[in-house]
């Protein structure tokens, strides 16, 4: 490898940059690839060799963080125990690797030459150094293409295991589902037939046909016409809701609409990002803090992500994102919807490490109480009838239907009354039964099928809302030749 395309410009898909880059963040570039050479062969898997030298490695890692476990006491260790666990890792990884390899999961040279320029061991004043990579490939004892090797293969198996691992709701059974779809291999078989070829073959008699309708003939029946009652109920009939607003609901009602108007508005956001790719947590957070401190002490935000910022495809912008909602997780999202315009936060804490956040939203000059004090007044009245109207419907409906009684509505609505229509057919000229919600029901399989309920409630297109009682029903049957014959 002479050198590495040009990396690609602007904010380039965190989520590719993750898969590349979350595997060093955790042990580093130095601590990532072995290197070395493979004289001594520990074991060999499907002819993959596993070397003493990554065995070690593999042990001291392990043995490190138990002795974390033990406060430093490595006489409560079982280095035994330990060895054989850092081989069965190995192991189980060589075997996944070759599973990767079956099922042709692999980084391009593109996506491998990208991953390592934005790795900033080899960075010098933020571009690509050629001179710092080669020193890290003399001091691990590798070549260029040995390391290219081992970042294929072990991203390889990274994007195998995240089959697994990326849900946090995976029983037992979804994993040894997905393990056996991808190992399983089946022989599939195809033809085809040729629809209109098959059509001229298929021939059916007067006799089959008849022999069909007599089998099915409640298929052939359709509902002729209903005698129905039915109670009409609008808002009008109801006591007017209280004409009253109370300051506290319009200042309520103000408050929504200004949400709302924040919450539409375009944000424009920048950012400053310390990882802890070469730092622990408190170190990472001490240093976003020390660097929030700068920047309300003068210092340019532009500036500030240019020295400080490790997101090297925004720093050079001074810090501005194509900023997606849900890139960078919930924390970072609720710090941008309530910052207010202009504001700089104090570092916020992801995944991804501590973010120094500075967000502009266009909402423009927004409309003064005193001015959408009328507006927001009817509004509310408006919500009020509503509310009443609703709650009066899902009141009356439950006795209702419990009751299959249509007087219980006239009952309680004074200004409600049963009407009555018959001959109800699907051409019926009634405002109210011809309402589509209300045909549907009336000449639904249903009523066909025998049904004599009174319904639940059926809201009309203009808002209004319709109890309908089945009286009696006629139906007619259409004979073998389409001639109906009523019944």
């Amino acid at each position: 490898m002479e050198s590495f395309r040009k990396v690609i410009k602007g904010w380039l898909g965190k989520v590719l940059l993750v898969l590349f880059l979350t595997p060093l963040a955790l042990v580093g570039i130095e601590g990532y690839f072995s290197g070395g050479n493979k004289a001594d062969v520990a074991k060999t898997v499907n002819g993959q060799e596993i070397s003493t030298k990554d065995l070690e490695a593999q042990t001291k890692g392990l043995k490190d963080q138990y002795l974390k476990m033990v406060n430093g006491d490595e006489s409560l260790l079982n280095n035994s125990f330990i060895q054989n666990a850092a081989l069965d890792s190995l192991v189980a990884r060589a075997l996944l690797i070759k599973q990767a390899e079956k099922l042709g999961i692999s980084l391009s040279d593109a996506q491998i030459e990208q991953m390592l320029a934005q790795q900033p061991s080899f960075q010098e004043n933020g571009q690509f150094s050629k001179a710092l990579y080669e020193n890290y490939l003399r001091s691990v004892g590798t070549t260029s293409a040995g390391l290219i090797a081992n970042l294929r293969q072990d991203h390889a198996l990274n994007m195998l295991m995240g089959t697994f691992t990326d849900s946090a709701l995976v029983s037992k059974l979804d994993l040894a589902q997905i393990a056996n779809l991808q190992t399983e291999q089946r022989n599939l078989y195809l033809a085809s037939v040729n629809l209109d070829e098959y059509k001229q073959n298929v021939k059916v008699s007067n006799q089959e046909i008849a022999d069909y309708y007599n089998k099915h003939q409640n298929k052939f029946k359709q509902v002729a016409s209903v005698d129905v009652d039915y109670v009409l109920l609008t808002p009008a009939m109801l006591p007017q809701a209280s004409t009253e607003v109370s300051a506290a609901e319009l200042e309520k009602a103000y408050a929504a609409f200004v949400d709302q108007q924040k919450k539409n508005a375009k944000h424009d956001v920048k950012h400053i990002l310390i990882t802890t790719d070469n730092r622990d947590a408190q170190q990472a957070e001490k240093l976003a803090n020390d660097v929030y401190t700068k920047i309300k002490g003068g210092m340019g935000f532009t500036q500030a992500a240019a020295q400080y910022s490790e997101d090297p495809s925004s720093k050079a912008n001074g810090g501005t994102l194509d900023y997606i909602e849900g890139a960078f997780g919930s924390s970072f999202d609720n710090a941008v919807k309530s910052a207010k315009n202009a504001e700089i936060t104090r570092p916020v804490k992801t995944q991804y490490g501590y973010h120094i956040i500075e967000v502009h939203s266009a909402v423009g000059e927004l409309p003064s109480f005193e001015a959408k004090k009328a507006e927001l007044t009817e509004e509310v009245l408006k919500s009020k009838s509503a509310n009443l109207f609703a709650d009066t419907v899902n009141s009356l409906n439950e006795q209702v239907v419990s009751n299959d009684a249509l007087d219980i509505i006239s009952s309680e609505v004074k200004a409600a009354k049963i009407e009555s229509a018959k001959a109800v057919t699907v051409a019926t000229t009634n405002a109210i039964l011809a309402d589509p919600s209300v045909k549907a029901k009336i000449f639904s399989d249903d009523v066909k099928n025998g049904d004599r309920n009174v319904s639940s409630s059926i809201q009309l297109k203009d808002g209004n809302t319709v109890w309908v009682k089945f009286v009696n029903i006629m139906q007619q049957v259409y004979s073998l030749w389409h001639k109906p014959l009523h019944v």
